[in-house]
């Protein structure tokens, strides 16, 4: 089976390779905490500034601080930032591995020859 390319590029951008449940239409992984993240950084950027930044839970932290205090964003009630902290450093951490993405499942790769 020929799998479509526009097909694959929308699956790499959006994790559905690694078989994760994502909102199409921010590419977010759906989990706990995608509401908050949804309603509280994208009402500024796009999502895909989130999924490409793979941070540590800290660096996250940070960026949220940063924005708090130089671009005037609106403090986070301290539950919801742990909800953020949490759901950004689960899903959008640093990348385990040093490949560019995950390995393809069999039914993506062509007929060994």
């Amino acid at each position: 089976m020929r799998v479509p390319t526009a097909w694959f590029a929308v699956a790499l951008v959006t994790g559905a390779l690694a078989g994760q449940e994502t909102d199409p239409d921010t590419g977010l992984v759906k989990a706990r905490g995608f509401a908050d993240v949804v309603q509280h950084c994208t009402e500024c950027h796009d999502a895909s500034l989130i999924r490409q930044t793979r941070a540590r839970r800290e660096e996250w932290r940070g960026l949220l601080e940063w924005m708090t205090s130089v671009q005037e964003m609106e403090p986070l009630d301290e539950q919801v930032e742990r909800g953020v902290l949490d759901y950004l450093a689960t899903n959008y951490g640093p990348k385990t591995s040093r490949q560019r993405r995950p390995p393809l499942p069999d039914h993506l790769l062509p007929p060994a020859r």
